[in-house]
């Protein structure tokens, strides 16, 4: 991410870092120094960010004008908004703002420290495929969420929903390695000396500086992995080591364990990153397992559907959805099948 508005923010929404500015530990601290040293490019962002992350972990109840002063000149850097919204206001205005500014910053603050509690940050006794060494760390996103964060070298990560990436922490290492299971786009930063390699259940790509999505969900038949800049080598049992070329993707199939190079379309395969919503002719069986996954929700189907296996698996529908509620892209898709929905706390019933 070269934005600094948008590190700025990420940061802030990062649990790992509150805790680093907060209420560091031994390896708290590890980590994000190694990150600063790293990236030294980032270093002013880190800074603001840290400012308000301090600021937000006040525990001061009543008005203060300078801690206020001060958020709101942190914010005027992070938004672009507030220059919009607090240009020619008066100064009342002007507190109001950023009061409303800061709660909606306390929000997401809190929303880290919870994140933070919720994801294992230590070793698993459950997880020795994994967790070899104390090294090793893993972070997830749950079903109906996605996250984004930074390994230790600078490597930016975007996880999809319903996904866990296991990585070690160890500059003494040869290579930088890591394990997803689930979704993940990767924007690698170069090391020439130590290679980028990820690892999944059927392949594994090995990188220096890149920009790629792997797809290995333990429930799909298919494992991808799909380049967009620069270039990584994939390998499987079945595979000779193959140097894929930007728009190449290599497919693993798991029925018959052949493993194909085929172009692709990057709209259509990174575009859940940006929370765009995509389906290219798939069937209603997949369509149930994508939004179901997205949105956090369990499907059950009744009636004539239910026993309707010809109209689960044709592979004709096409749609797009940016932001948009699940009872929106429901309304659309049920035009398309014929079926009639209603959504119960995390369930839709299908008949």
């Amino acid at each position: 991410m070269s934005d600094p508005i948008n590190l700025i923010e990420e940061l802030v929404c990062d649990d790992r870092f509150c805790k680093y500015v907060l209420n560091p530990d031994r390896e708290t601290l590890k980590y994000w120094e190694t990150f600063r040293k790293n990236n030294p490019d980032k270093e002013e962002a880190i800074i603001q960010a840290r400012q308000l992350v301090l600021l937000l972990g006040d525990d001061k109840d009543v008005y203060d004008p300078e801690i206020d002063k001060r958020a709101e000149v942190l914010w005027e850097k992070v938004h672009t908004e507030i220059r919009k919204k607090t240009s020619g206001s008066n100064r009342s205005n002007r507190n109001s703002f950023t009061g409303y500014v800061l709660k909606i910053a306390a929000v997401l603050f809190l929303l880290g420290i919870i994140s933070f509690i919720l994801l294992d940050l230590s070793p698993e006794t459950g997880k020795k495929h994994y967790y070899s060494s104390r090294n090793y760390f893993h972070r997830a996103a749950q079903i109906g969420q996605k996250v984004s964060f930074f390994l230790p070298d600078g490597t930016h990560v975007n996880l999809n929903s319903g996904s866990s990436l296991y990585y070690y922490e160890n500059l003494e290492t040869s290579t930088r390695e890591v394990t997803l299971e689930g979704e993940a786009f990767l924007n690698v930063k170069k090391d020439k000396a130590r290679p980028f390699i990820v690892q999944t259940k059927h392949l594994s790509a090995r990188v220096l500086g890149t920009s790629f999505n792997v797809k290995a969900y333990p429930n799909e038949v298919n494992t991808k992995i799909a380049l967009v800049t620069g270039k990584l080598k994939v390998t499987s049992e079945k595979l000779s080591p193959h140097v894929l070329s930007p728009n190449q993707m290599a497919v693993f199939d798991q029925s018959d364990l052949s493993t194909e190079i085929k172009s692709f379309d990057p709209e259509k395969i990174i575009c859940w990153k940006d929370n765009v919503l995509l389906f290219d002719e798939v069937g209603l069986k997949e369509i149930i397992t994508i939004l179901g996954r997205w949105y956090g929700v369990e499907f059950v189907i009744s009636g004539p559907l239910k026993g309707n296996k010809e109209l689960f698996d044709q592979k004709d529908y096409k749609g797009k959805y940016k932001d948009k509620s699940l009872e929106t892209v429901l309304e659309a898709i049920s035009f398309s099948y014929g079926f009639d929905f209603s959504i119960q706390d995390n369930k839709v019933l299908i008949k």
